[in-house]
């Protein structure tokens, strides 16, 4: 299942300085090119995979209320962010129980909206 970025900003804060102090974390013999995966149990280096990022653009008319998206990745790892050519214009629902589909819902607008998908993969 991807993971969706939302609109709205987060605050942090705290936290660790350094990624030895972060108590699931285990580095052993740190290389160049190496990433952080997890294993099930906490986060591991490991020789990174490369990674692809693809954009799609579709059009939600004006009056729609969704727009939907095939050719998404089913296996891997992958992050979605969404992007429209609204400011503040933010999604209501992504839907993705149709596998290589994700269909983005939105209130009906009076103008077209352009919605862009950028999906990174990470092959493992």
């Amino acid at each position: 299942m991807p993971l969706f970025r939302s609109s709205k900003a987060s605050s942090g804060g705290g936290g660790a300085s350094a990624l030895a102090d972060l108590s699931d974390v285990t580095i052993s013999s740190p290389s160049s090119g190496q990433v952080l995966t997890y294993d099930g149990n906490g986060w591991v280096n490991g020789a990174g995979g490369g990674s692809s990022v693809a954009i799609m653009t579709q059009t939600l008319s004006a009056g729609a209320t969704s727009v939907t998206f095939t050719n998404i990745p089913t296996t891997g790892m992958y992050s979605v962010d969404v992007y429209t050519s609204m400011a503040g214009l933010d999604y209501n629902s992504i839907d993705d129980s149709v596998s290589g589909q994700l269909t983005i819902t939105y209130d009906a607008q009076s103008v077209a909206i352009t919605v862009t998908l950028r999906i990174e993969g990470y092959s493992e």
